[in-house]
């Protein structure tokens, strides 16, 4: 049975569901005239893009173990990937939080 058909399927598809709300959500941040002219807007995709980036983070926490895979049951995790994994993790929730209280 390949990975894409255990229960690793829903993680992934969290994953990259999450990742594609949230780069739509960080345009919208980034735009400046419709920072501008819809303030509200602004406001909800930020907090749309700290959810989904959260999920993301969280969904990609459970995918660790199975960095670098594949279709092989017998793969032993690549450490290297998971440091970066939880290195780009911990960046993301730092960045997010001084752009949250900042």
């Amino acid at each position: 049975e390949s990975w894409i058909w255990s229960g690793v399927q829903h993680a992934v598809f969290i994953h990259v569901g999450s990742g594609i709300v949230g780069i739509i959500c960080i345009l919208v941040q980034f735009d400046s005239s419709l920072r501008k002219s819809w303030p509200a807007l602004h406001r909800f995709s930020g907090r749309l893009y700290t959810v989904a980036g959260a999920t993301c983070v969280i969904s990609l926490q459970s995918l660790r173990r199975t960095s670098g895979a594949g279709s092989d049951p017998e793969h032993r995790p690549d450490y290297a990937m998971s440091l970066f994994i939880d290195t780009a993790s911990f960046c993301w929730v730092v960045s997010t939080m001084v752009a949250l209280f900042y």
